[in-house]
């Protein structure tokens, strides 16, 4: 009987071993603190290519167009099989409506979102048939639907299918779809015209050359115009009102009177026969910069510091100057910058640029700082520190790029750095790694002001025994360790942060520093001159780290670091452990004796009893 017992237990244990990995091989969408919610809306007509406008809730007005954003990543290994998007499409004619956006497939539970759009006045939500728009892999272009989809299955109980969507950051993807606010129920532009708003063609200092489309859909009486100001808002300019007609086709007005080097806000327009007035999405300019006007110069971080050499790296804008030279000024002495590099000149490209200077006295501080020149001045930009063999970078403080010819100053910064305008600073998860580990960091930055910051970008220099591996925003630049992220626009209170991962280089040095250096240069609208912040997270390689942390990685990967993964494993090695002793001791019975009295199995003949006793005499156990 007991025999069968073990038995039992021996197969349930086996059964148990085959489930609990197929338990812990699902697929899980979106449940990362960093993912973006499951279903998001934006006023596209008002946020045409602003990639911070989505929200859970929006507003818009009759002839505006709404945005739909359904967002997936596969948190857990394995692969999303048959992957699927579903979403709800609104009906009626209301003030209020929710779209319900699902992503769900064969081996993963479903993730669902929910978002509003509220409107000014009871109307529909008209979806724009091939608008659905799929970017896989954090693509900023859009790829075609496989299975020669035509979006509309999105709307249906099998949704649309994506296929296969592999775990990780990387293969995280989106889908767009957009929808018309109609004046009553039934198929986009019913009773109104069909109105876009095209790139401009051309412009100057002073003026810009607008385009845009309208469709009357038959109507008669439909007139067009355009609309621009220097905010999204309030559109002071306007040109005249023309006649439509009754066929479709493009129109070209030229806005005249701007104002230089300045951003511009502008959309096109119509008016049906009934009154009804349709808008275009609204779009961006920038007029350009007269000539002669004073660069833009930063400091960037160094690179490659060793024991006697280093790498400098600066950025210049000329604003629109052909003959802006750059160079560095660099000396061991703050007041007293007196050795200059060769100068170069790049024309009216702006960019970063760098110089390797060498025969440089070991563990000896350096400064050092950007310079720009042309025909109206010497232009400098911030002062910034290094010590040689590879010392931590001292972070300055925000200095601001101005001319002049007053002498340098420097300021070191607190962990946490910061201006007026800008806070800014970068952790890591790992303060001591060892070679081959994955190492992750997170910047995280933040408009503290009540004005706009209009230009602002990030740049993350990595040290040579750091490998960049991947990172939470497609539009991140890589370029010989270096990463850059055009952030452009900050609003009064914008936040943002960039999370990327880096795995440290098998040959780094035991007790060797990692220092990743953040530095984020903005344009300070308020008062003009560009500036910049730096900050800095320090790693220390560990190669005691190696073997361990290769082994936990591994076991993290399949098991998870929750209390129920970690059962699970002790779960799996007591049942390794029990099999063990069971092949060792065949189908025999195993029999515990204590010092006090024996037991022996019921129902057995002399044979067995004398292979138990054997047993029982040279069992370990009884010793």
């Amino acid at each position: 009987m007991k025999n069968i017992l073990y038995k039992n237990l021996i197969l349930g244990a086996l059964a148990l071993a085959l489930v609990l990995p197929l338990t812990v091989s699902a697929a899980v969408f979106n449940n990362d603190p960093a993912d973006l919610s499951t279903t998001m809306v934006t006023n596209y007509t008002l946020n045409p290519t602003v990639n911070t406008a989505w929200a859970l809730s929006t507003t818009a007005n009759v002839g505006e167009v709404i945005s739909v954003h359904i967002y997936y990543h596969n948190t857990i290994a394995p692969d999303a099989l048959n992957t699927r998007i579903t979403l709800s499409q609104p009906a009626g004619q209301l003030t209020a409506h929710t779209f319900t956006g699902s992503v769900v497939a064969d081996n993963a539970p479903t993730a669902s979102g929910v978002a509003s759009v509220n409107l000014t006045s009871a109307q529909t939500l008209n979806y724009i048939p091939g608008s659905l728009r799929w970017y896989p892999n954090q693509a900023n272009i859009n790829t075609a639907l496989p299975l020669g989809q035509t979006g509309a299955e999105i709307f249906t109980p099998a949704g649309l299918n994506l296929g296969t969507v592999a775990a990780g950051w990387l293969p995280q993807g989106t889908v767009v779809l957009r929808f018309q606010v109609g004046g009553v129920a039934g198929a986009v532009g019913q009773n109104q015209p069909l109105v876009r708003t095209d790139s401009v063609t051309g412009n100057g200092s002073t003026y810009a050359v607008l385009n845009g489309f309208v469709d009357p859909l038959g109507g008669a009486g439909v007139s067009r115009w355009f609309e621009w100001g220097n905010n999204s808002v309030s559109f002071s300019g306007t040109s005249a009102r023309i006649g439509q007609g009754t066929t479709a086709g493009t129109f070209t007005e030229t806005a005249a009177g701007l104002q230089p080097n300045t951003t511009y806000y502008y959309r096109a327009a119509a008016q049906s026969g009934t009154g009804q007035i349709i808008y275009g999405a609204t779009m961006s300019f920038t007029t350009q910069v007269p000539q002669n006007q004073s660069p833009t110069v930063i400091t960037n971080t160094p690179l490659n510091i060793t024991k006697t050499s280093v790498t400098l790296n600066g950025y210049v804008n000329p604003m629109g100057t052909s003959n802006t030279l750059r160079y560095f000024q660099w000396g061991t002495n703050i007041t007293s910058l007196t050795t200059q590099t060769g100068q170069l000149n790049y024309g009216a490209a702006a960019g970063d640029f760098t110089q390797d200077i060498a025969n440089l006295s070991a563990d000896t501080p350096y400064y050092y700082r950007s310079v720009a020149q042309n025909s109206t001045g010497i232009f400098y930009g911030n002062v910034i520190s290094f010590t040689t063999q590879g010392a931590v970078v001292t972070p300055p403080a925000p200095v601001s790029t101005a001319k002049s010819t007053s002498a340098p100053k420097t300021t070191t910064a607190s962990k946490v750095v910061s201006s007026e305008l800008i806070t800014m600073s970068i952790d890591t998860t790992g303060k001591v790694v060892g070679p081959g580990e994955k190492v992750t960091y997170i910047v995280r930055y933040a408009n503290n002001s009540k004005n706009s910051i209009p230009k602002a970008l990030l740049k993350v220099i990595l040290p040579s025994s750091l490998n960049y591996e991947m990172s939470s925003n497609p539009n991140v630049l890589v370029d010989k360790g270096v990463l850059s992220l055009d952030i452009g626009k900050l609003s009064p209170s914008e936040s943002g942060s960039l999370t990327f991962d880096a795995i440290v280089d098998k040959k780094a040095k035991d007790g060797e520093n990692l220092t990743v250096a953040a530095v984020l240069s903005y344009l300070d609208s308020s008062t003009g001159p560009s500036k910049s912040i730096n900050d800095y997270a320090v790693s220390q390689v560990d190669k005691n780290r190696s073997q361990t942390a290769s082994v936990f990685s591994s076991g993290a990967g399949f098991f998870g670091d929750g209390f129920i993964d970690w059962l699970i494993l002790i779960i799996l090695i007591a049942i390794l452990v029990f099999l063990i002793r069971f092949i060792f001791y065949g189908d025999k019975e195993i029999i515990i004796v204590d010092k006090k009295r024996k037991e022996l199995p019921i129902e057995t003949d002399d044979e067995e009893y004398e292979s138990y006793k054997s047993i029982d005499e040279d069992d370990p156990l009884d010793k």
